[in-house]
C-alpha cells in the first residue's frame, strides 16, 4: 500500500521564528569627541592616533557603571583601564599604547558627561594640615599641549644633557608604562621601593643614549647620571608631555593659607556619592 508524503516525513516543520527586534534599542548610541592634549604627536607611524587631534568614545552607560563598581577589577587595579577600553569607538586602538595625557583627557571628559562637572573632594592644607572639603568644576580644566618641539620620525624627542653631553632619545610614557610604575611603587615585596622611583621612570622613558639602545647599558648610564643632567631631563619631560591640568586657587578655611594647587583625583572622582 502506498503512503502519502506526510506519512513518510512526519508532520510539517514549523518555520523558525525570527528574533524580534527590540524597539527600545532603535537609537544611535551617543558618543563624545575628546580633544587629545597630544594632538596625535608622540605616536609612532601607523598608530591609529598618529596626528589625530580628537578621539571618539561612547558616553557612559549603566554597563560602564557595572565595570566601575566591580570589586574584582578594583582590587586588581585595572578598573579604569577596562572602562576606557570599553568606551573606545575604534577598537583597533589598544589602551596600553595611549599616551598618559590623552588617557587622562578621556577619563575627565567621560566623568563630566556621566556624573556632571562638579567634583567634591578633600584637600589637606599644606600649612596647617587641616582637611578642607572643596568642590571643583571639571570644566575649568586647562590643557597643556606640550612644547612646540617636534618629535623625530620615530616619534621620539631628542635631548642633549648639559653636563655629560650625552644625547638621549625620549618617548612619552603610555598607559602601559604608567601601570608598570604604579605596580613597582605598590609592590610590597620590593625592598626600598621608594628609593628607585625616579630612575625607574627614567628607564621607561629613555629609549637610547648616544645611539646606544641596549637597555642594560642605557640603564647603567641612568643610574650614574649626574644630578644636573637628571634635573634637566625631568624638566624637559614635563615640558614635552601633554596633559590635562586641574589646578585651582586654594584658600584654607582654617588658617587662610593661599596657594595654587593640583586637584587630587581620589576615590570620589568616578565613585561620587549620589
Amino acid at each position: 500500500m502506498s503512503r502519502n508524503n506526510n506519512d513518510r516525513i512526519g508532520p510539517p516543520v514549523e518555520p523558525a521564528q525570527q528574533p524580534t527586534e527590540n524597539p527600545l534599542l532603535n537609537f544611535v548610541k551617543p558618543t563624545l569627541f575628546v580633544d587629545l592634549p597630544s594632538k596625535g604627536k608622540g605616536y609612532p607611524e601607523g598608530h591609529p592616533l598618529k596626528d589625530q587631534e580628537v578621539i571618539e568614545v561612547f558616553q557612559m552607560t549603566a554597563k560602564d557603571e557595572d565595570i566601575l563598581t566591580s570589586e574584582s577589577l578594583i582590587k586588581k587595579g585595572i578598573v579604569l583601564d577596562r572602562f576606557i577600553q570599553n568606551i573606545l569607538v575604534d577598537k583597533s586602538i589598544q589602551l596600553d599604547s595611549i599616551l598618559i595625557g590623552d588617557k587622562n583627557a578621556i577619563l575627565i571628559d567621560s566623568r563630566i558627561t556621566g556624573y556632571g562637572p562638579d567634583y567634591n573632594t578633600e584637600i589637606v592644607c599644606p600649612s596647617c594640615f587641616t582637611k578642607n572639603q572643596v568642590t571643583y568644576d571639571l570644566n575649568d580644566k586647562s590643557i597643556h599641549y606640550g612644547s612646540s618641539l617636534e618629535p623625530n620620525e620615530k616619534g621620539l624627542y631628542e635631548l642633549k644633557l648639559p653636563q655629560s653631553g650625552v644625547t638621549l632619545e625620549i618617548k612619552q610614557l603610555t598607559s602601559k608604562e604608567e601601570r608598570l610604575i604604579v605596580e613597582r611603587m605598590t609592590d610590597s615585596k620590593k625592598k626600598k621601593k621608594d628609593e628607585s622611583t625616579v630612575t625607574d621612570q627614567y628607564k621607561l622613558m629613555v629609549v637610547s643614549a648616544n645611539g646606544v639602545e641596549d637597555k642594560g647599558m642605557v640603564n647603567q648610564f641612568i643610574e650614574l647620571m649626574p644630578l644636573k643632567d637628571s634635573l634637566t631631563l625631568k624638566k624637559f619631560y614635563k615640558e614635552i608631555s601633554p596633559n590635562v591640568e586641574l589646578k585651582f586657587d586654594f584658600t584654607c578655611k582654617s588658617c587662610g593659607y593661599e596657594q595654587e594647587l593640583e586637584v587630587p583625583l581620589g576615590a570620589e572622582f568616578f565613585w561620587p556619592k549620589q
